[in-house]
């Protein structure tokens, strides 16, 4: 809603207030401006009804929408976080491998590191298939 549509609707609100307030205070003598009043304020309130109505849609829409999209992005921050946990510890692992010299191990290391699959594959294997895995990464 506009800045302007938003001071429209709190001077029609004051006006409606105002005049309840007057009614009060001093009841009319006379009927047909009651009913005038009391029409010209239905009026107004028609006229604003379907538009609040489809501003509090378009909000709930969007609530939804955001609402997903948090939902999305939180799983997306997590699936990052486990891989970065599972990158830092690729090279402790591969050194734990016995047949490979110092400088094979490091170079497998940081081949795999650099590659998310790799990454996820490496951990997806155990015992000598990662063994073959690492060497794999190394020959490539």
């Amino acid at each position: 809603m506009s800045h302007n549509e938003n001071v429209e609707e709190e001077l029609l609100q004051m006006e409606d207030d105002f005049n309840e307030q007057s009614e009060e205070i001093s009841p009319t003598t006379n009927g047909q401006s009651e009913e005038t009043s009391s029409a010209s304020t239905k009026k107004r309130k028609r006229k604003f009804d379907p538009f609040i109505e489809g501003i509090s849609k378009a909000v709930a829409l969007l609530g939804k929408d955001l609402q997903e999209a948090s939902a999305t992005m939180s799983q997306s921050l997590n699936a990052k976080v486990e891989l970065q946990k599972k990158t830092s510890v690729v090279t402790s692992e591969i050194l734990k491998i016995p047949s490979m010299d110092q400088m094979d191990k490091f170079k497998a290391s940081r081949k795999i590191m650099r590659e998310p699959e790799a990454v996820l594959t490496f951990w997806n294997l155990e015992g000598e298939e990662r063994e073959t895995f690492v060497k794999l990464m190394l020959e490539e």
